[in-house]
């Protein structure tokens, strides 16, 4: 007798089995979508092995000061996935983005440094992917590279550097901003319309 309900209960229990297998896979995949849309819970892949050139350079010894600028940059991005570095050329702009990414390298899964050509699309088609082929033409090559970039979330920033021209006056820009990334902008303009830090003569920081 007993054997009789064992034997008779396999199949519902493999239903029952294949049921709540079914529920956890719509859970997860409810709280993943969620969680996308509020910038949290997902993590950016690890681009170090994919990316060949756009490693962070080196910061110059000279570097000193603009403690007080480091703080508040860390500050202004973490209410706004995109700043703006603004001053003067040889202010020492890139010197400084450059210093705040190493010296929060820790807080990211990816630091991707993007030199700016005169034209946004033709930057990211610049950059250096494994597997990337020289039959590959510019918009081949953009579009694989963006493809990726996009994947990526807040826990990455992307510095933007010598981007000396309006955001309105390059036409991929608003679409670019508009991703989950972190988006760190030097330039020697004064754009209105995204929050902004002015970098000043470093000396007065010190002098104080």
């Amino acid at each position: 007798m007993t054997a009789a309900i064992s034997s008779a209960t396999k199949p519902q229990m493999k239903c029952l089995h294949l049921l709540i297998m079914q529920h956890f896979f719509i859970a997860v995949v409810r709280y993943a979508i969620l969680s996308d849309h509020k910038h949290s819970g997902l993590f950016s892949p690890d681009l170090s092995d994919t990316i060949q050139n756009s490693r962070l350079p080196s910061i110059t010894e000279e570097f000193v000061g603009r403690k007080n600028e480091l703080k508040e940059c860390g500050k202004l991005l973490q209410e706004h996935p995109t700043l703006f570095i603004s001053g003067v050329a040889g202010i020492g702009k890139s010197e400084f983005a450059k210093y705040f990414a190493e010296k929060n390298r820790k807080k990211y899964t990816n630091i991707i440094y993007l030199y700016y050509v005169g034209d946004l699309v033709k930057s990211i088609a610049g950059m250096e992917f494994d597997n990337d082929t020289s039959e590959m033409t510019e918009d081949m090559l953009f579009d694989r590279h963006y493809k990726i970039l996009k994947k990526l979330h807040y826990d990455s920033l992307i510095i933007l550097d010598n981007f000396n021209v309006l955001p309105k006056d390059d036409s991929f820009f608003r679409e670019f901003e508009q991703n989950d990334f972190q988006l760190l902008i030097t330039t020697r303009c004064c754009p209105t319309q995204y929050p902004i830090m002015e970098m000043n003569d470093p000396a007065a920081e010190l002098l104080t």
